[in-house]
């Protein structure tokens, strides 16, 4: 549940959330790979919550460690302008992905050049790109590149299971669509802000259309939209990873998703750590239990069977 610096980077680093072949039950929060046409491969791996040094990339054959990912210092370096391609037709965002080095730091990339996400929300790819000489000059009212390859999300499907675990919300089962990929539950995100709306933990969701991008209102009471607390068909589903950024009162947070059926699902323990809220599991009882009344204990991160959903 990384939160991201700097309100200033408009890129989607969420869309960094690389798709995977393999669903990440390791230490990791979420792994997702892209390919580019003549085969090539980057893949970043998000590590931690903490704000720096928590991503690993893969690119081709290079392996960058302690990575970070930021939005000010390419700010500052365009001198606040608009960067796109040289044809003008993709949007970078300020969002850039660095790696400590003596003396300072390295931007990702290669000896061709550095890697730029395109600021378009939940279709974002990553692009090798370096800088149009003959383009730029002091008076350009952008800062323009040219693209050397373009890296696109892999959409990895995966099988959902529906599974039929009792929940409790504060001492009172309530009735969920979960599902159960590769071990863990799933339950959407909009079904827990229903069901803990009104309490202290309570948070909205919204969905903005033009950004492509899904906010979370600490503090909010719950909007609902239609479709809540309905139960399943309690048939198998596929499941695609979900490409949309995610913020949280303002600041971009790291979660790993899954897209069944238009809605969106994560993991629990992501949203109790975000909101603060008591989350545990009953084996003898296959019961999962929420209490808001609690604050998140990071023990609770072994109990691998809750995971949670969005809308």
């Amino acid at each position: 549940m990384l939160k991201k610096v700097t309100a200033v980077f408009t890129a989607a680093i969420l869309a960094i959330v690389l798709s995977t072949v393999v669903i990440a039950s390791d230490n990791s929060l979420w792994t997702k790979t892209y390919q580019a046409e003549d085969g090539s491969i980057l893949k970043i791996i998000c590590l931690s919550e903490e704000e720096e040094g928590n991503y690993i990339v893969y690119l081709d054959d290079k392996v960058f460690s302690n990575v970070s990912y930021d939005g000010l210092i390419t700010y500052l370096n365009a001198n606040e302008k608009p960067m796109y391609s040289s044809d003008g037709k993709i949007e970078f965002g300020y969002g850039q992905l660095y790696a400590p080095i003596e003396g300072g730091i390295q931007i990702i990339g290669n000896e061709d050049g550095i890697l730029f996400e395109s600021n378009n929300g939940e279709n974002s790819d990553f692009h090798l790109v370096k800088r149009d000489v003959n383009k730029n000059s002091e008076d350009s009212s952008a800062v323009w590149y040219e693209i050397i390859k373009t890296y696109k999300l892999i959409e990895t499907k995966v099988t959902a299971l529906s599974t039929s675990s009792t929940v409790l919300i504060n001492g009172k089962e309530v009735a969920f669509e979960a599902y159960n990929i590769g071990g863990s539950n799933y339950f959407k995100l909009r079904d827990l802000a229903a069901a803990i709306s009104g309490s202290e933990k309570q948070f909205d969701v919204t969905w903005d259309e033009e950004k492509r991008v899904i906010n979370l209102l600490s503090g909010k009471e719950y909007t609902a939209v239609g479709g809540e607390l309905e139960k399943g068909d309690g048939l198998t589903k596929n499941a695609i990873l979900n490409k949309s950024s995610i913020y949280q009162d303002g600041e971009l947070v790291c979660m790993t998703a899954y897209n069944i059926n238009g809605s969106n699902y994560f993991k629990l323990r992501d949203i109790a750590m975000l909101f603060n809220f008591g989350v545990s599991w009953n084996e003898e009882t296959n019961t999962v239990i929420v209490d808001t009344t609690i604050e998140y204990l990071k023990e609770q991160e072994s109990s691998d069977v809750i995971e949670f959903i969005f809308e």
